[in-house]
């Protein structure tokens, strides 16, 4: 095994100064890559280094150089000189090189059962170690959790270390918030969710909304970060369409508008969290680089969520008039269906659609399905319907001649909708297919 000789990495450090940008060249203090176990994915590791580089940032105001920097100031030759390196000597070198008075350095291992990360705080002028810290991990992935409070650990003697370096003085450009842990945020996501089942909305709906925004906005690290918002989209699909469901299914206008205000919540806090990680990781990426830091509030409004009603116009107006009057044909279509008329059922359809088989069938499937839904079966209310839908389907009026009809239908377990095609014919509304 070759000997990492600190006096041949010299001349090669200094070179790679002389080329290094001027902010790399203040920054007093260097975060060495996590040295590992042959048995742990380095992968892992330089996501543990990126994390104390974060934690340096955010809890403690230190703009500290990386891996990633000190690979861009170094020549090829000198990061092979740089693996596996570990001793005193080589630190110190590292760290006078680049103009750093202190250097980081860890090791990730694997003993037994349990992962162990160390942490150390080189004092390069004292030429020895300035504080230690280690933490014992059942599994690899809650070193994510723990990076924070151990780099927190590390700088206990912050009192000290900063009447030498200004850098561990400079402040922390986001006021510190605490914010909710993993366990404590999803028992929250949770809550809410069983709240949106019920009515009425309240204002308590919006609050928690903002509230659950807030904290990811005010969470230190990335992992942190990101393990809440796949807390909060786990079933995302699952959740927005048991919501409609309850639109669907409600027997009223005013239910049916509270239920859309809840469905509206729910989905304006699964794309707000979307939007807040691009700012957040945005945000983060420039105080990494002393250009900006993360937003200090929410980057959009916050207000109350409402379902907006279609605008005015003539198109949307000819619409809804179409659709009361095809309505009717489609509830009439279906007492037929229920009492077996078949003659009369196919009077309620297009000539063309007449002389095939499809009559024959689509009244059978409606006196079953009429059966099977017995809570709701029939035209929906344009209520059902959000603002977007009632304006598309106007165009598609206007410029098709065809209506879509809204049928609805609902049992004591599920709701949901379906389009009837209906086009005029010689003055009166008659079907085409659904």
């Amino acid at each position: 095994m070759r000997l990492f000789q600190p006096m041949r990495l010299a001349p090669l450090l200094l070179g790679a100064l002389l080329c290094a940008s001027p902010a790399a060249a203040e920054t007093k203090v260097v975060v060495m890559p996590l040295q590992t176990s042959g048995d742990i994915d380095p992968t892992g590791a330089e996501v543990l280094t990126d994390l104390i580089l974060e934690a340096l940032l955010t809890r403690h105001g230190v703009q500290a150089i990386g891996p990633a920097e000190i690979q861009d100031a170094l020549s090829l030759e000198a990061q092979r000189q740089l693996l596996g390196c570990s001793e005193s000597s080589c630190l110190a070198e590292i760290g006078g090189a680049l103009g750093a008075r202190y250097v980081i350095g860890g090791r990730l291992v694997k003993f037994g059962s349990v992962h162990v990360l160390t942490l150390r705080l080189f004092d390069m002028e004292e030429t020895a170690a300035r504080n230690r810290a280690a933490v014992k991990l059942k599994r690899l992935e809650d070193a994510v959790d723990a990076v924070g409070q151990l780099t927190d650990r590390l700088m206990k003697g912050r009192a000290a270390v900063a009447r030498a370096v200004p850098a561990f003085e400079a402040p922390a450009q986001r006021k510190a918030v605490r914010a909710m842990d993993r366990a404590a945020f999803c028992k929250a996501v949770r809550d809410l969710r069983a709240r949106l089942k019920k009515a009425p909305y309240g204002d308590e709906v919006f609050e928690t909304r903002r509230r659950l925004l807030e904290d990811m906005l005010h969470t230190e690290l990335v992992g942190q970060f990101e393990d809440k918002k796949a807390c909060l989209l786990q079933g995302e699909p699952w959740v927005s369409s048991g919501l409609q469901q309850l639109v669907y299914a409600a027997p009223d206008e005013a239910a049916g508008l509270d239920a859309w205000r809840r469905y509206l919540e729910w989905r304006r806090l699964t794309v707000q969290a979307v939007d807040l990680e691009e700012a957040y990781k945005t945000g983060l990426e420039k105080e990494k680089h002393g250009a900006g830091s993360r937003p200090a509030e929410l980057p959009f409004e916050m207000e109350p969520a409402k379902p907006r009603t279609p605008d005015d116009t003539p198109e949307v107006r000819a619409f809804q008039k179409a659709h009361a009057e095809a309505a009717k044909v489609w509830r009439r279509a279906i007492r037929l269906a229920r009492a077996g008329k078949k003659k009369a059922f196919a009077r309620l359809y297009t000539e063309k659609a007449r002389t095939s088989r499809r009559v024959e069938r689509d009244l059978e499937r409606l006196a079953e399905q009429a059966q099977k839904y017995p809570r709701l079966f029939g035209p929906c209310p344009l209520w059902v319907l959000s603002a977007d839908q009632v304006e598309r389907r106007a165009r598609w009026l206007a410029e098709e001649g065809e209506l879509r009809l809204c049928h609805r239908y609902a049992s004591d377990d599920f709701a949901g909708t379906t389009d009837v095609r209906m086009a005029k014919e010689e003055g009166a509304w008659r079907i085409r297919r659904w």
